[in-house]
C-alpha cells in the first residue's frame, strides 16, 4: 500500500512537469507568431517609399506652356515650352533683335535685357541702358546687376562692315571686360540669326561664316566662354529665316521666335 502511494505520487509529479513544458513551448510559439507578421508588413512599406520618392522629386520642374494658338503649324508644341527657373537667372546684351526679349510682352523683364537699336560689336560701349531705373553703360550694368548667366547676341548691324575675325574678337573683348567686373557670371556668345532670302541685304553666307569662326575660336582658345547656336532652329532647309518666325523686314523676328529660342536654351532641343 505504501509502495502504491509512492508510485502514484511519482506519476503525478511527472505529469505536472510535462504540462509545464508544453505551456512554455506554446508561449514561445505564440510570441513568434506575433512578431513575424510585424516584420513582413513593414518591409514592403519601406521599399515603396524608397522607390517612389526620387520619381516624385525629379518630375516637379515648372514650365510655361506656349500661348494658345501661337505654335506654328507643323511644329511640336514641346519646342516652345519655357523654363521659368532658367529664365530667372539670365540676362541678354545686344542690338534691336535682342531687345525683343523686353519689347514683346510675357518674355523677360527690362532689368534682364540690355539692348538697343543700331548697336554693333564695336559701338556698344557708346550706349547707355536702364537697370533699376538708372542709366548705366554696359560695363556698369553688369557690375550693378551681377547676373548668373549673360548671353551676348548682336552683330547683324555691322555684318557688311566687318570681318569674321573682327566680329569674334570684338565679342570676346566685351566678355573679358564684363568678366572683370562680374567674375562669378557665366558668359555666352549667341550665334547671329538668319535673315529671309528676300531681305534687302541678305547676308546669310557672311552670317554663317562669322558664326562658325567664332564657335571654333571659342572652343580652341576660350573654353570658358559658352556658345549657343540658334541659327539652325530658326532656319529652313536652305538656311534662310523661316517665314513663321520672320517679321515684315525679313531681319527681325516675331514673338514666337523668342519663345522658341528660350525653350531651346533651357532644354537644348
Amino acid at each position: 500500500m505504501k509502495l502504491l502511494t509512492l508510485t502514484c505520487a511519482a506519476l503525478l509529479i511527472l505529469s505536472m512537469s510535462g504540462c509545464s513544458d508544453e505551456k512554455s513551448s506554446t508561449s514561445d510559439s505564440s510570441l513568434s507568431q506575433v512578431t513575424t507578421p510585424s516584420v513582413t508588413t513593414t518591409m514592403p512599406e519601406t521599399t515603396t517609399i524608397t522607390t517612389t520618392t526620387p520619381a516624385m522629386t525629379t518630375t516637379a520642374t515648372p514650365v510655361i506652356a506656349p500661348p494658345k494658338g501661337s505654335v506654328p503649324v507643323g511644329f511640336d508644341a514641346k519646342l516652345f515650352v519655357r523654363n521659368p527657373t532658367f529664365e530667372s537667372n539670365i540676362a541678354f546684351i545686344g542690338d534691336s533683335i535682342c531687345s525683343g526679349f523686353k519689347v514683346y510682352p510675357n518674355l523677360l523683364s527690362a532689368n534682364q535685357v540690355f539692348a538697343d537699336r543700331n548697336i554693333r560689336t564695336d559701338t556698344i560701349y557708346n550706349y547707355t541702358f536702364t537697370y533699376n531705373k538708372r542709366a548705366f553703360n554696359i560695363i556698369e550694368c553688369v557690375k550693378a546687376s551681377q547676373p548668373k548667366n549673360v548671353y551676348i547676341w548682336m552683330g547683324i548691324n555691322g555684318i557688311n562692315l566687318t570681318s569674321k575675325e573682327a566680329y569674334a574678337n570684338n565679342m570676346i573683348n566685351l566678355v573679358q571686360k564684363l568678366n572683370a567686373v562680374s567674375p562669378q557670371t557665366k558668359f555666352y556668345i549667341m550665334s547671329m540669326a538668319p535673315t529671309t532670302a528676300s531681305h534687302s541685304w541678305h547676308a546669310n553666307g557672311k552670317i554663317k561664316e562669322c558664326n562658325v569662326y567664332t564657335e571654333n575660336l571659342l572652343k580652341a582658345s576660350y573654353p570658358d566662354i559658352g556658345f549657343v547656336n540658334i541659327y539652325n532652329i530658326l532656319a529652313d532647309k536652305n538656311g534662310n529665316l523661316l517665314s513663321v518666325f520672320a517679321a515684315a523686314d525679313g531681319c527681325h523676328i516675331k514673338p514666337i521666335a523668342y519663345t522658341r529660342i528660350l525653350s531651346y536654351m533651357a532644354f537644348k532641343k
